[in-house]
């Protein structure tokens, strides 16, 4: 239960009930909210089917389509300034393999470059009462399974994403010594991105967090506390891969499907000859609490289809970029929002996401 004094009294993060559930299987099994608890288990079950599909398989196809509706609450709102918005919208390459604009309110949307590392539609225009800003959008996704093997990795890797990123990816003492105690003398890039992925899962516990601009390091944070949720538990594994000479960089977006829509966190390392796999420590230190041991070890190099990777970087500007602080310096899951005088503060950024429909789509 995260808390903080506040004038002298204890004062406990809003969703702690919720992060009891989702981390400890003996609390999520007496919860009082039935309609909870089967959500969970049917979530859980179409994961284990989209899991099985991909290793009978190869890969599975999935055709997403979301909708993002977001608004400025009325109390904050200064008609006849100007207004100006970022959504989030999938990223080119990596396992998406096609975006499709279906409609866009207001019209006059700019939509980010496809290589752009943290995409967007962009909005600028007078605000005016009851303004509305939404996007519906397609995509398809194609997540290939892969299972590899410590004995096939080459020697030979490529010399990239190895570089600290202050002030989160830093190689501090901590850092340096914790990754050493992990990866011991190995020396295959594989192996001790297992190693670190294992450390990850068993050891530390998922927790929902306090904003992310309140922390000094990210990393240091989850790992000197033991809890952190999916974006620390992304950069603490690129962190600890990067300071143990092994390539790792950063994806996000949203978990979109089975049945919602949710902000989520991953992160990708890279072995020669396979090149860029997955790993969602996330993922898989839920499948790890739970004794699903096919299923945490499936979330090392490999993602489940449903979903929406709206950026391939770590802390990147938004183009055009803010004039203000925004809420999310790091990320742009849900929208972000500016007027011409200041930012639109998170608890007045109205924003919903909505899955509207998953379709299975046959191999080409």
């Amino acid at each position: 239960m995260d808390w903080l004094y506040c004038q002298g009294e204890p004062r406990y993060k809003d969703d702690f009930v919720e992060t009891l559930v989702k981390s400890r299987p003996s609390y999520a099994a007496r919860y009082a909210d039935a309609q909870q608890v089967r959500a969970r288990q049917v979530y859980f079950q179409a994961l284990e089917d989209a899991i099985g599909e991909m290793r009978r398989e190869g890969c599975a196809r999935r055709r997403i389509r979301v909708r993002i509706t977001a608004q400025v609450r009325e109390e904050a709102a200064k008609p006849g300034e100007t207004i100006r918005v970022h959504l989030p919208l999938p990223v080119g390459g990596a396992q998406v393999e096609r975006v499709r604009m279906l409609s866009m309110r207001p019209a006059c949307g700019v939509v980010g470059a496809q290589d752009s590392p943290l995409r967007t539609v962009f909005f600028e225009k007078p605000y005016a009462p009851g303004d509305v800003f939404s996007l519906e959008y397609e995509y398809d996704i194609v997540q290939r399974y892969v299972e590899p093997r410590v004995e096939q990795v080459l020697s030979e890797q490529p010399d990239l994403y190895l570089q600290e990123q202050p002030p989160h990816i830093a190689f501090t003492p901590f850092i340096r010594s914790l990754a050493q105690q992990i990866v011991g003398e190995e020396t295959n890039p594989l192996s001790k991105a297992r190693r670190i992925y294992d450390y990850l899962t068993q050891k530390v516990t998922y927790s929902y967090v306090r904003p992310y601009m309140t922390y000094t390091n990210l990393p240091e944070a989850m790992l000197l506390s033991g809890k952190g949720d999916c974006g620390l538990y992304a950069l603490s594994f690129i962190t600890l891969c990067r300071c143990a000479g092994v390539a790792a960089r950063w994806q996000s977006g949203m978990a979109a499907g089975p049945f919602s829509v949710s902000s989520h966190d991953w992160a990708q390392f890279y072995a020669a000859p396979y090149g860029w796999l997955f790993a969602d420590c996330s993922f898989g230190g839920a499948a790890w609490r739970e004794g699903a041991l096919k299923r945490w070890d499936f979330y090392f190099g490999n993602l489940d289809p449903f979903r929406l990777p709206a950026a391939s970087a770590f802390q990147q500007p938004l183009r055009p970029a803010m004039r203000f602080l925004r809420n999310d310096p790091y990320d742009n899951q849900t929208g972000d929002a500016e007027f011409e005088s200041g930012r639109v503060e998170a608890e007045d950024w109205l924003v919903e996401r909505e899955l509207l429909s998953i379709e299975t789509l046959a191999a080409p």
